[in-house]
């Protein structure tokens, strides 16, 4: 890609990248825990289809999030699409997606997504975030770029690495807890 062109396309992903968390937000405050239901529920169909099984392992007592419920779907389903591709692609046989949220300290909460794929390629791991990195033939590479502005956004922080439990990827991201507001 010539100078002009990649200063062009790096343009244009800084356009979206700033479309996804500036544009109609509708800030709320939400149990995470919900969010997650319904991004399993929108794939559920998809989950059949392909026999992934997924679990859900909630924390008691989780805190509140605040943030806009549809960019944070998007993520969500962004990423359980990722580790549902990687899953079909892959010829495994027992395809599973693991799916937790906990909380961290009294400040943070974390959802950590992985699945019992074939991992990332340790080469590719220092660029998953970057605009226009992908590994699929039909990839744009702007779903985890968007996906870490959004959390970035909210206050939070995304990351991969392969130290999944159920032998593959593992993406998770953090995000501060909705603290209820005090009067001085």
């Amino acid at each position: 890609m010539s100078s002009p062109t990649r200063e062009r396309a790096a343009e244009i992903v800084d356009r979206i990248r700033a479309m996804a968390t500036r544009g109609t937000v509708r800030q709320s405050e939400f149990e995470l825990a919900d969010i997650v239901k319904e991004s399993m529920a929108f794939l559920q169909h998809e989950f059949d289809v392909q026999d992934v099984n997924v679990s859900l392992d909630l924390d008691n007592g989780l805190p509140m999030v605040a943030g806009d419920r549809t960019q944070l779907q998007q993520v969500l389903v962004n990423l359980l699409t990722n580790a549902l591709q990687e899953l079909t692609s892959s010829g495994i046989i027992q395809k599973r997606i693991g799916i937790r949220i906990e909380l961290v300290d009294d400040k943070v909460v974390s959802c950590i997504i992985e699945d019992s794929g074939p991992g990332i390629d340790p080469e590719h791991l220092p660029h998953l975030f970057d605009s226009f990195f992908t590994t699929k033939e039909s990839g744009m590479g702007l779903d985890l770029p968007i996906a870490q502005s959004i959390i970035e956004s909210l206050g939070g922080r995304i990351w991969a690495d392969n130290q999944s439990t159920l032998g593959g990827a593992r993406f998770a991201f953090e995000l501060p807890i909705s603290l209820p507001e005090t009067n001085h």
